[in-house]
């Protein structure tokens, strides 16, 4: 089995075709979804218009509709609306543009996604899905990489990458978060704008993580997203709707399928358990939704998962009536006089839209680390190590109690990650032998102890400094049988070593 890489950016990597508009200095690109600050690159067939040069960087920022974009010197001047760039004429010729996040990869970088000059890489993942629905093997994993924030508009999309056993969608390069990851910030990052009433379905073995889901306009009444295959599932996702009035924002349908980490806001209804028979749907977040969690139809009934440390708060109707079918709820939470999802010798709890840092302003973390939902959450098989801004949870509290929170936000102490460590396992150790280790200045003592038996674990804490380099001194001269000094250097890193210990007898 191999894992194909493919990549996602705004143009792919042959670009679109624009059109100028003199008056105003307007590129047309129907739309274009570009965010201020976006850089661009134009070529041509002719000529371009007067002022606009070829193979020159311009960095866009959004006109008077979805379908225009002004041009600007710096990414700084899109942002602010200053120094616009201007022209003359249309030009000649058919005028192409291209993302300069795509102009700037290295040979290096492009070869993950295949052979020169037909790279797997697509303007958006529609283009994706269609591209590699033929060519896909049933022994292939596919990785979809979204590597820069902009506005992707899409029309009933299904996904499904044809006989694939695994899909990701993730705002990741390389594994590591690109600008298209939201961070949990609403209006962030990659958004999959879509532009009509039918679902996105998520499909069979399809797992989209990281990205931002919203009908393109208010006036929309359908499904926004549908977790509709078997074991398909969305993680650290925002849902976003326009309208409380109208739509759907996430509906859990497929077996064993998988919502985590994700907030649904702004609908109609937030999120809706359609059956989903072994799902799972924990920590997430319903908030300034008509509805927050229901089962579909309102039905006792057929409507299955595992419900756990969400919070549904801030909507019309927080929680509608619990199915009976669930095969287990529990540390949900509402508002007081709320009913939330427990089953059995499940739990509930109770707390405020006061209990979220700003919730006037969409920011739905906790407000503080007494608030209720801290430290307050369960952990199940499986639970994911980061919350909805990647952040790891539980979040790091300096030698403080450590616990998840409930939602998709992990309260932040403001200690940073946990730090990282190193264990180093000595062996063959003279029994009543002195171990020491300093860094090799002399300034700082990571281990000072007598060996009780022949085989010492150390786990010391990596400082990604000089501290890492390491002196370690192992002597038993203090009774018989006398041993002399053992002494060997080494540079620590986030891991683990072993070292075998020859101490000779003196």
């Amino acid at each position: 089995m191999a894992t194909v890489y493919s990549l996602i950016c705004f143009g792919g990597r042959t670009g679109k075709t624009v059109t100028f508009t003199d008056a105003g200095d307007v590129v047309n690109l129907t739309n274009n979804g570009l965010r201020a600050g976006s850089g661009v690159v134009f070529s041509t067939t002719s000529a371009l218009p007067t002022g606009l040069t070829a193979g020159t960087t311009y960095y866009a920022k959004p006109g008077a509709d979805a379908n225009k974009f002004l041009l600007y010197p710096t990414s700084a001047d899109a942002i602010a609306g200053t120094n616009q760039v201007t022209f003359s004429g249309t030009g000649s010729g058919t005028h192409t543009v291209k993302g300069a996040y795509f102009l700037s990869l290295t040979t290096e970088q492009l070869a993950r996604y295949g052979a020169s000059g037909s790279e797997r890489i697509y303007d958006g993942l529609t283009a994706f899905v269609s591209a590699r629905a033929a060519a896909t093997s049933g022994l292939d994993e596919e990785i979809c990489e979204i590597g820069e924030a902009w506005s992707d508009y899409v029309s009933a999309l299904s996904i499904t990458v044809g006989s694939a056993p695994a899909v990701s969608i993730v705002t990741k390069v390389s594994g590591v978060r690109s600008s298209a990851f939201h961070s949990g910030v609403l209006g962030a990052g990659y958004k999959l704008e879509n532009v009509s009433s039918s679902a996105i379905l998520v499909n069979n073995f399809v797992e989209v993580d990281g990205i931002t889901v919203r009908h393109s306009v208010a006036s929309i009444n359908g499904q926004l997203i549908n977790l509709n295959g078997l074991k398909s599932s969305a993680k650290n996702c925002i849902f976003h709707g326009r309208d409380t009035t109208k739509s759907i924002g996430v509906r859990v349908f497929g077996a064993l399928s998988r919502l985590e980490n994700c907030l649904a806001t702004g609908f109609l209804e937030g999120i809706v358990n359609v059956n989903g028979n072994e799902s799972v749907c924990c920590g997430n977040i319903a908030t300034k939704n008509g509805t927050g969690i229901k089962p579909d139809g309102n039905a006792t009934t057929n409507r299955f998962g595992h419900w756990r440390n969400n919070i549904s708060v801030g909507n019309t109707v927080n929680w509608q009536v619990e199915p009976t079918s669930l095969q287990s709820a529990t540390n949900n939470f509402g508002e007081a006089g709320d009913t939330p999802w427990a089953i059995g010798s499940g739990t509930t709890g109770t707390m405020a839209t006061t209990d979220f840092a700003d919730f006037a302003n969409d920011d739905f973390s906790p407000a503080s680390g007494s608030s209720p939902q801290v430290d307050a959450a369960t952990e199940y098989y499986g639970i994911p190590l980061t919350d909805i801004t990647d952040d790891e949870r539980p979040n790091y509290n300096n030698g403080g109690a450590e616990g998840i929170d409930a939602g998709c936000y992990e309260y932040d102490h403001g200690y940073g990650p946990h730090p990282a460590s190193h264990t180093l396992t000595l062996t063959n150790v003279a029994v009543g032998s002195r171990v020491f280790i300093r860094d090799q200045a002399n300034t700082t003592t990571h281990y000072d102890q007598i060996a009780a038996s022949s085989t010492v674990e150390i786990t010391v804490t990596i400082y990604g400094d000089a501290r890492d380099n390491w002196r370690i001194k192992i002597r038993k001269a203090s009774a018989a049988p006398y041993y002399q000094s053992y002494e060997t250097l080494m540079t620590a890193a986030a891991g683990s070593s072993s070292i075998y210990v020859n101490q000779l007898p003196n």
